[in-house]
């Protein structure tokens, strides 16, 4: 009995051996050894669930666009441009399209204000006033404190179009619109450029939409104190076009167009102009905004043009929610990456509101043809964002490393890519910080095990926090040939061993 107890303890031993013979192959756990940082599983959370978890960074949209949600506003509409009167610390708004880009001929006719502070829209009901318009512009004149507006569609669309040629000037201390009525004035037109260029105490006026569905591509400058306008007949200019929102970038003593279109044909030009000089100027930023149609300002405390939304095709189906920021002394145009934003839109105005440095939106279409306006506000407070995902992430394994390469994001969202952080798993999907890095495109993982399965995410950081993840990838190591023989010939030999000593146990009873 004692042989028998001895033997099966025997049998015991050969087992256990086997097992550790496995498990010296396979190696112990990848995710606790050797780890260079350790974080909790946040790979795969949202930006909002990482907030207590990474770095206690702003995490991006937390502060940047916020849905004001007024009380009261007016009624939903398009192409309403809006403009803030530092005098009073008011935007304001006129008429506009009801809610049909393809009826020119429905209107409001309306003035109203709106203070950021306590967020609220004021009908302002002046006695007298324009008449009802859409595809009108705005600016507003500083050295004079009045609301300049020009232009704008009497009924008609394409060939059928029928223009107003009017320029008209709002007093908000008074609540008092005046028709200047000057003796020489630019041809009708919608949706054209327009800013005031506050050093040469200017207004500039190009392109536009003529009557009968002509297209122009004049640069007319207007001055309020002696109610006169002036073709300037700039050498150099941008081609004919609509619909390419103008602003005026005061550091820089430019004036700056994006986008546009002419008939079908679609731009997605910058191109900024010097009045003191009487030059447009092609910029060559890249990336670069590619839409027309999009909600355009200047934001005077980050010195940055923003613009927002827009067209990506010429009937206006597909539409963007892309905010994008414009530094012209370096000329780049930088995609925000805002995580909450208004829904995409174009055909929509934006003015800055010097007072509480935030850029205001409101109305815009939501799609092309017969379509539904809005009738929401927001407000826009400029700062840098983390940065995009990595692009194009590979892994690729070697004899005893897995290396991994990406490129830089499509957007570093304002702030310089400073470096990036490696999450590594055994499982898809769960995820644990690895190691973090400088500002560097490769990786090479030593601290791998042959046999075993590697899943990789990579993110970049800006001075902000850190941004979206890569895609997903994986890699295993193979388990080299000897190995196998050893892990083979183990099996077999234990397999063996123990068949023996069975048939021992049978024969001795």
């Amino acid at each position: 009995m004692k042989r028998v107890h001895k033997s099966y303890s025997v049998l015991v031993v050969l087992l256990l051996l086997t097992f550790l013979m496995v498990i010296n192959v396979q190696g112990s756990n990848p995710i606790t050894v050797g780890m260079q940082v350790s974080q909790p599983l946040i790979a795969n959370l949202t930006k909002n669930e990482k907030a207590s978890q990474v770095t206690g960074s702003l995490l991006q949209g937390e502060t940047d666009w916020t849905n004001m949600d007024p009380a009261t506003a007016p009624l939903p509409r398009v192409n309403s441009p809006l403009v803030y009167v530092s005098q009073s610390d008011r935007v304001i708004l006129f008429s506009g399209w009801t809610n049909n880009s393809e009826r020119a001929d429905l209107f409001y006719n309306d003035t109203w204000t709106y203070h950021f502070n306590t967020n609220t829209w004021t009908n302002m009901s002046p006695s007298t006033l324009p008449p009802g318009r859409g595809g009108h512009v705005l600016a507003y004149d500083v050295e004079s404190d009045r609301v300049i507006l020009f232009g704008g569609a009497r009924s008609g669309w394409g060939p059928t179009l029928v223009t107003r040629q009017e320029i008209w000037a709002y007093d908000l201390s008074t609540n008092n619109w005046t028709n200047m009525a000057p003796p020489v004035m630019p041809s009708g037109r919608v949706e054209a450029s327009f800013a005031y260029d506050s050093e040469s105490d200017r207004i500039i006026l190009f392109g536009g939409y003529l009557d009968g569905g002509i297209y122009n591509a004049e640069t007319w400058t207007y001055h309020y104190n002696t109610n006169t306008w002036t073709n300037m007949n700039p050498t150099t200019h941008p081609s004919p076009r609509q619909q390419a929102p103008m602003a005026y970038d005061v550091e820089s003593d430019q004036v700056i167009i994006m986008g546009g279109w002419h008939d079908q044909e679609f731009f997605d030009e910058t191109w900024a102009y010097d009045f003191n000089h009487n030059t447009w100027t092609q910029m060559s930023p890249s990336p670069h905004p590619q839409t027309a149609s999009t909600g355009l300002s200047y934001d005077g405390e980050s010195d940055r043009v923003i613009s927002f939304g827009g067209a990506i095709d010429r009937a206006g189906d597909e539409l963007t929610s892309d905010t994008w920021a414009y530094d012209f002394n370096t000329d780049t145009w930088t995609n925000m990456n805002s995580a909450i934003h208004p829904a995409a839109r174009y055909r929509a105005y934006m003015t800055y509101d010097a007072e509480s440095d935030r850029t205001i939106l409101f109305g815009g279409f939501s799609t092309g043809g017969p379509s539904t306006a809005f009738d929401d506000t927001w407000a826009y407070d400029y700062q840098p964002n983390p940065p995009s995902a990595p692009l194009n992430l590979q892994a690729t394994s070697g004899t005893a490393t897995i290396t991994l390469n990406w490129d830089v994001p499509f957007t570093d969202a304002g702030s310089p890519i400073t470096g990036y952080t490696v999450y590594r798993g055994a499982i898809s999907g769960d995820l644990s910080l690895f190691v973090e890095l400088g500002d560097v495109k490769t990786y090479s993982d030593t601290n791998v095990t042959a046999g075993i399965t590697y899943y990789y995410v990579v993110r970049a950081v800006n001075g902000i926090g850190e941004g979206d993840a890569s895609d997903e990838v994986d890699a295993m190591i193979p388990l080299p040939f000897p190995f196998l023989l050893i892990l083979i010939g183990g099996g077999v030999v234990a397999l063996v061993l123990v068949i023996a000593v069975i048939v021992y146990l049978k024969k001795r009873g």
